[in-house]
């Protein structure tokens, strides 16, 4: 695929920023040797991984036990980092690399190259000191590019073949790209999902190594919109547990690879994490984990909860406020995901033929249609969709609850990741 405007994985330019981002900077000596917890090997032996939510390496340092395997990052989590300079000597001499190789290039095209050497260079020291998988998250800017993602998503690979886990987010087009990548042997880690539905038709269609629920924003629409459930039923985690058995359900049916793991993202207590055992994946923030440790969890008393009686999925569904989309696994997902790949096979998919197949499945409301006004609105109130806002449109069939939510993460994303380009921008001179 090279259709791109983007610097493709072989081209001159992506060979000297490959270069370049090899030996600058790197961490010196072999990785830290990091001891084990009674805590978190219940946690393991329950059947889940470990992964700290953060880019801080110093911070990551304070809680790292031998159990933890990866680390999740993002335009957020990298932003905090770059603001604090760590970076800043960097940005100059990336700069002068790039005007040698491509003079005619943009200054935009720059910042945006350079965010992604930053990247890059950051993920490599994260692994070299963890001796982990790290999860790379692409630029906003091409979150609705099938050719730019796939580009940048090569070169991300290139670099660091061994631990990075390319972030593509949950759009029409990334669904493309995912398939593409993991076709050519890119680990994926298709993010920015918030319920069953959606993890069933980015299984099956797109194969990815890891897909989503972000379970502490799922929690906080309930508690925002002031949607009444349970103490003892927290939506998040319902909807993350239901995403994993509707998972497991496809691999033992042969409908999705074996290779396939959910992950439970925006952990927001450290109470989540036994209540989440034996999910695929559990990633935290470094204050999750070591409040966690704290917490002097009886390691006898953790067990896998996905295996256990079904969850009281009525206790959270409100009537007639279309919230059951979190909780119910959807047949017509899998219908449409099984479609796609028939066309797939035929001829080349775009987005909007994957829009057109997903609204004759009944599913068209999981991308919502917006006009500029639309996702501004969306946006301006930050991960969490106003409920007051949205509610005839979801409740008219144009919009959904899991779909609003996947769109304000992308507009929350967007806005870290121009805080990070303005501080790249500063430096250029």
């Amino acid at each position: 695929m090279n259709d791109s405007k983007y610097p493709t994985h072989d081209s001159q330019l992506a060979r000297a920023v490959a270069e370049f981002c090899s030996f600058r900077p790197k961490h010196d000596g072999p990785p830290s040797d990091f001891p084990s917890d009674p805590s978190w090997k219940a946690i393991t032996a329950s059947g889940s991984r470990v992964w700290l939510d953060s880019a801080d390496r110093d911070a990551n340092v304070g809680v790292w036990t031998a159990e933890f395997t990866g680390l999740t990052t993002n335009n957020t989590l990298l932003n905090k980092v770059i603001q604090n300079g760590d970076y800043d000597d960097l940005v100059p001499e990336a700069a002068g690399l790039l005007r040698q190789v491509g003079p005619a290039m943009s200054q935009d095209s720059m910042v945006r190259e350079i965010a992604f050497m930053l990247n890059v260079i950051h993920a490599k020291n994260l692994s070299a000191v963890f001796d982990c998988d790290v999860s790379v998250e692409l630029h906003t800017d091409l979150v609705r590019d099938v050719a730019g993602s796939y580009a940048y998503g090569k070169r991300v690979h290139e670099i660091l073949p061994e631990h990075a886990v390319v972030k593509i987010a949950l759009t029409p087009e990334g669904l493309l790209v995912a398939r593409l990548l993991e076709q050519d042997g890119v680990r994926v880690n298709l993010t920015l999902g918030f319920s069953p539905r959606q993890n069933q038709l980015i299984a099956t269609f797109a194969c990815p190594h890891f897909v989503n629920v972000f379970l502490g924003r799922v929690s906080s629409f309930f508690r925002e919109s002031g949607i009444p459930v349970p103490a003892s039923e927290e939506p998040g985690i319902v909807a993350t547990i239901q995403s994993q058995r509707a998972l497991r359900e496809l691999i033992g049916s042969g409908l999705a690879e074996s290779h396939t793991r959910q992950i439970a993202a925006s952990m927001r207590e450290a109470t989540q994490v036994p209540r989440l055992a034996g999910v695929d994946v559990l990633t935290m923030p470094v204050a999750v984990a070591g409040e966690f440790v704290t917490s002097g969890i009886d390691a006898d008393l953790v067990e896998d909860r996905t295996s256990m009686a079904p969850v009281d999925v009525g206790a959270v569904i409100e009537q007639g406020r279309d919230t059951a989309v979190f909780f119910v696994p959807s047949d017509a997902a899998t219908t449409a995901a099984r479609e796609l790949l028939e066309r797939a096979l035929k001829k080349t998919l775009d987005a909007d033929q994957v829009l057109a197949v997903l609204s004759e499945n009944g599913l068209g409301a999981l991308f919502p249609r917006m006009s500029d006004s639309d996702r501004g609105r969306l946006w301006e109130h930050g991960k969490i969709p106003r409920f007051g806002d949205w509610e005839e449109r979801v409740s008219e069939g144009s919009a959904s609850w899991d779909g609003l939510l996947t769109e304000a993460a992308i507009g929350s994303f967007a806005r870290d990741q121009r805080q990070l380009d303005d501080r790249i921008r500063s430096q250029l001179g």
